[in-house]
């Protein structure tokens, strides 16, 4: 899950280095609170919940506190922009 997790934190917080904190600080939070992970009705969405929680409180947030999608956008974009 490691991959799918950063690339979904890399499109919020725009740096590998920013995604791959909030991983790894998701997978320390869910290893403190194992046992309420490992007791929850669906483990894999209470991972999910807790990594998009950690990521929205990072986000880069709009005028109307809203997490901000364009820089994402257009910073993803000039990362995958062919050449020539």
């Amino acid at each position: 899950m490691t991959s799918a997790y950063t690339a979904y934190a890399r499109a919020f917080l725009l740096t590998d280095h920013r995604a791959r904190w909030v991983v790894t600080e998701t997978f320390d939070i869910l290893w403190l609170c194992w046992s309420s992970a490992a007791s929850s009705e669906n483990i894999r969405r209470y991972a999910w919940h807790l990594l998009r929680s950690r990521v929205m409180a990072r986000a880069h947030r709009d005028a109307e506190d809203r997490p901000d999608l364009r820089r994402g956008l257009l910073h993803g974009g000039s990362l995958h922009r062919s050449p020539g």
